[in-house]
């Protein structure tokens, strides 16, 4: 049997929601309430709805021992193409003499990748002598980039077009963050 009430999703934001790129588990607990061990069992999952890039296996699960209870975790893992939307998980525990469990249903809502937005924020310049640029002269530019939008920005480069006859005396033309 599943324990009743065990029967859970937990994902790493806490947002109780399968996002886009994510790895999240439906978690449970089994008892064997039979009179003998259980072998060969398998915890498996089906899914309906919004399941677009939402991948999930079945589970072989050890030895059930005759009043045991075991914890099972079923990874789900998203893409970039997960939608908006909701999905239903059928979870059940096979075993091949039929002693399995019965159908638990879960609903979890799925949510679409949300892409970050940079823009410069702000910028400064300084001249060498106080704020005014002269020519052959060197000057800093200081440059804020920001992400305007929800979405995780990982591994941004930024780099600089110089004009011409400008140079680069220190620094690089790029960076990565």
């Amino acid at each position: 049997d599943i324990v009743p009430g065990s029967l859970q999703f937990v994902d790493a934001t806490g947002n109780n929601a399968i996002d886009a790129n994510e790895t999240c588990y439906i978690k449970f607990k089994i008892a064997n309430t039979g009179m003998g061990d259980g072998y060969s069992c398998r915890a498996v999952v089906k899914a309906t709805g919004t399941t677009n890039d939402v991948t999930y296996n079945s589970v072989n699960l050890n030895v059930l021992k005759m009043g045991s209870t075991t914890d099972v975790s079923i990874p789900v893992r998203t893409g970039i193409n997960t939608a908006d939307g909701s999905v239903q998980f059928t979870v059940q525990v096979d075993e091949p003499n039929g002693f399995g469990t019965d159908p638990q249903y879960i609903s979890v809502n799925t949510r679409a990748f949300e892409a970050p937005y940079l823009q410069v924020a702000d910028y400064t310049v300084t001249g060498t002598s106080g704020n005014s640029l002269q020519k052959k002269r060197p000057f800093d530019l200081q440059v804020l980039l920001q992400n305007t939008k929800y979405g995780t920005a990982e591994n941004v480069t930024v780099s600089i077009e110089l004009p011409a006859n400008v140079m680069l005396l220190d620094g690089d033309d790029y960076t990565s963050m």
